[in-house]
């Protein structure tokens, strides 16, 4: 608003300060072919995972994210028209697994990193802003985390809660927390020496006033952009343990378990090393493209909310 006189006008949306940062950052992201080619694989497997009972309708009476067997044979079933994927061992239809494995996918990915963001931009903030003893206390658990590869800690946690997807997923959590801790941690240790903080705290504002007002919102950017990288890395992770066993349970709908089904048909049969091809090619197809989608988006996020890149 601006006070002309007595009488006070609005100021029309389309000159406010937040709605042209709006249209910079659209026409930002409608000018980058990076974001265009994350956005619309994201999109794709958001659209899979919508229509998954429609693709592929769950069996009544079953967990529709168990597949369902044609058969008992071991070896598996080469595409057809009647499975479009083929089977997997043990008969398991890989369409099915497929098509459910992204619900999987995006189970693992927005709960993994989103939990770890949750709780390192909340530790690493907080560490950063208060300093002193609590600081090092934090950043030293930090450091013995980052000590420990974080594969090797992950199938640590599932073997200790017990292997179960959610158990991955909580392992996932536990072990990505501190990267978003570090980078929120950065970002409040500079902004709170920043002018505006100064003042807000000389004028009697609460530590809890300026950590969201000032703080989170100012650090949150680079934070966003790793957590959209991650979404890739979690669900790579979540496929390593699932390949190693340490995963779902057998028959659940999960590309990494497709793969691991795969194991003893990579090199084919006498005079025909690519007869189960589409055992191994497919699910690796699907996590590859998944991450890839993500990687592109959190490329391209990093471009257009980077402060230092977004008016170049």
């Amino acid at each position: 608003m601006v006070r002309s006189g007595k009488r006070i006008e609005r100021v029309p949306i389309r000159e406010r300060a937040w709605f042209k940062e709006l249209v910079f950052t659209l026409r930002r992201i409608r000018e980058s072919p990076l974001s265009i080619a994350g956005l619309i694989i994201v999109a794709f497997f958001a659209a899979l995972a919508a229509l998954a009972p429609v693709l592929a309708p769950p069996q009544p009476g079953r967990d529709p994210f168990m597949m369902p067997r044609h058969g008992y044979l071991s070896e598996p079933k080469p595409p057809s028209k009647d499975l479009p994927f083929g089977t997997a061992e043990r008969q398991y239809d890989m369409f099915y697994g497929c098509i459910w494995g992204t619900i999987t996918a995006f189970r693992v990915g927005l709960i993994g990193a989103g939990g770890a963001f949750l709780i390192g931009v909340t530790v690493g903030v907080i560490s950063g802003y208060i300093g002193g003893l609590f600081d090092d206390v934090v950043m030293r658990i930090v450091d013995i985390i980052y000590a420990i590869p974080g594969l090797i800690l992950a199938m640590a946690f599932v073997v200790a809660f017990g292997v179960s997807l959610d158990n991955v997923i909580l392992a996932l959590v536990l072990v990505g927390w501190p990267t978003y801790a570090r980078l929120s941690r950065a970002g409040a240790l500079q902004i709170k020496q920043e002018d505006y903080v100064e003042a807000a705290r000389a004028a009697g504002a609460s530590s809890f006033w300026i950590l969201s007002k000032h703080i989170l919102p100012n650090s949150i950017f680079p934070v966003v952009i790793v957590a959209t990288l991650d979404m890739g890395s979690m669900v790579l992770t979540a496929a390593t343990l699932s390949f190693l066993g340490l995963g779902a349970p057998l028959g659940y709908s999960d590309w990494g378990q497709l793969i691991a089904m795969s194991r003893n048909w990579i090199l084919g049969k006498a005079g025909n090393p690519f007869a189960y091809w589409h055992t191994y090619t497919i699910p690796g197809l699907f996590i590859f493209t998944f991450v890839l989608g993500w990687n592109l988006l959190g490329d391209a996020f990093r471009d257009i909310l980077d402060p230092t890149l977004r008016r170049r």
